[in-house]
């Protein structure tokens, strides 16, 4: 089977349903979004030294 057989029938399949249930793509799309923002904010940290960036215990980061 080609490769766009094995894709396309699972994509129409998929919008056949958003576009059967337009509220439910709705509510599922914004409770992707809210997971997403909660994971984001818990998670995700931001290394503002550039000494942290770097690998640890090498000489030329040492100096």
């Amino acid at each position: 089977m080609p490769l766009a057989g094995l894709i396309g029938r699972p994509l129409r399949a998929l919008v056949r349903l958003a576009c059967a249930r337009p509220v439910a793509t709705v509510l599922a799309a914004l409770a992707l979004a809210i997971a997403s923002v909660v994971y984001a904010l818990s998670s995700l940290t931001f290394a503002t030294s550039t000494r942290a960036l770097l690998p640890p215990g090498k000489p030329y980061v040492e100096r």
